[in-house]
């Protein structure tokens, strides 16, 4: 319930956005306390590996200490608190999941669920208003499907991570009709990326499929021809992405009809936010390639600049929307658009350090879970370790990791916090 009402907080469409910004912050309130009164209920041992929470409380710890030195205080406690909430709600989770293990399955589930639920929403947006669902075509961009969401990257930040789960979900499947609505969804998340146009999603989905494929406890034949596969899908959904073109210049008509006016507005040619890197008058457009910034690379050296003015604890937890300003050609966004420049922006070099080690420290309990186990713990922490390594991918063309009100970030934090209460043991 928490990430579909997050999807309508981040919604092109104005009755589903209303909705869902009243509702997002008490969701997750209600989410903490009905996941610590359940806890406190069952009051299980729980056996948990306690690297990831302790670097995790670490990292909660600067990002409450910045309010010292914040460049915005409101800013600051806000992200904090949020952030804190749903490491929380995470604790809650893992915890519950070592004494009950079926939690892991049910949890995962919830997320196949959300995820399905939020890319049907998307077509039935296509269906009622194409002009909101889909992004008309610009000199750099062609058109771009963007199903419910503010934007074209909006949606696929979830659907990337969402897809090794469906194929988790496959696998889990005890009946026909059951695989074929994992292979429904896993259908559904591709062909949304791909209409979609987002170059990071679609990367970030092979990556997360990758680890899952090659963490089965099979053959290495297997494997490699399952590897082979998934590539093989993910250059033909490059070529597919590449068959919509940005309109021509040629095509643009500067005719008028009426008395020729002048107005002088220099904003008009040479908008502020187009301002860096904006190309000369007769020099052609900027194209979009595979694996081409879109601006970003302009974006992140100048994130990094303003890093180095405050190196060492950054402007303030949650600032990083407040502090960046978008003047680069080609890029459109309110923060530079990668997790990793956002930590060392608004906590400097300490708190990405941090930050780093928290990642670190997931990651190494998932090696250890996927040594450990095996049967259907084994295959829960493939799911979860695919979904963290798309998330870390995402986390280079998205500023989204430590932001709690985005969809995608409450998925990747619970599959990454539950890889602690699978690796305490062996589960059947």
């Amino acid at each position: 319930m928490l990430v579909l009402n997050l999807a309508f907080a981040s919604s092109i469409n104005n009755s589903f956005l209303l909705l869902g910004r009243a509702l997002r912050f008490w969701l997750l309130i209600e989410l903490v306390i009905v996941t610590w009164a359940y806890l406190a209920w069952r009051a299980p041992r729980v056996r948990l590996a306690a690297a990831p929470f302790a670097a995790l409380g670490a990292f909660l710890a600067l990002a409450f200490v910045s309010v010292l030195w914040t460049v915005r205080t409101h800013s600051t406690e806000k992200r904090a608190l949020a952030f804190l909430a749903l490491a929380l709600v995470g604790l809650a989770v893992a915890a519950v999941a070592d004494a009950r293990p079926e939690a892991v399955r049910r949890v995962l589930e919830a997320l196949v669920a959300a995820a399905a639920i939020i890319a049907l929403l998307g077509l039935y947006m296509l269906w009622v208003s194409h002009d909101q669902a889909v992004q008309s075509a610009s000199l750099q961009y062609p058109a771009r499907y963007r199903g419910m969401g503010q934007n074209p990257n909006t949606v696929p930040l979830l659907l990337a991570p969402a897809l090794p789960l469906a194929l988790w979900l496959w696998t889990r499947a005890r009946s026909r009709a059951g695989r074929a609505v994992a292979a429904g969804a896993a259908l559904l998340f591709d062909g949304s990326i791909v209409a979609s146009g987002s170059r990071g999603a679609l990367i970030a989905a092979l990556v997360g499929t990758a680890v899952w494929v090659l963490t089965l406890p099979r053959g290495w034949r297997l494997r490699l021809a399952l590897l082979g596969a998934a590539a093989a899908v993910f250059a033909a959904d490059v070529a597919i992405m590449q068959i919509p073109k940005p309109v021509s210049a040629s095509a643009v008509s500067h005719s008028h009809t009426g008395p020729h006016r002048v107005i002088r507005d220099a904003e008009l040619l040479l908008p502020l936010e187009d301002e860096i890197g904006r190309p000369g008058k007769h020099a052609p457009p900027i194209r979009r390639t595979l694996f081409g910034t879109s601006g970003r690379a302009r974006a992140w050296d100048a994130a990094l600049h303003q890093v180095a003015h405050r190196p060492a604890a950054g402007y303030g937890f949650g600032t990083e929307a407040e502090v960046f300003v978008d003047r680069y050609y080609g890029f459109d966004s309110t923060v530079p658009e990668n997790s990793y420049i956002g930590v060392a922006l608004q906590l400097g070099i300490v708190g990405f350090v941090v930050f780093l080690a928290v990642l670190a420290a997931v990651a190494w309990v998932a090696v250890v879970a996927l040594r450990r186990l095996t049967g259907a713990a084994l295959a829960a922490a493939r799911a979860c370790a695919a979904v963290f390594a798309a998330g870390l991918v995402l986390g280079l063309t998205q500023s989204y990791l430590t932001s709690p009100g985005n969809l995608a970030s409450p998925a990747v934090w619970l599959a990454a916090l539950l890889l602690p209460a699978l690796a305490v043991g062996q589960r059947q």
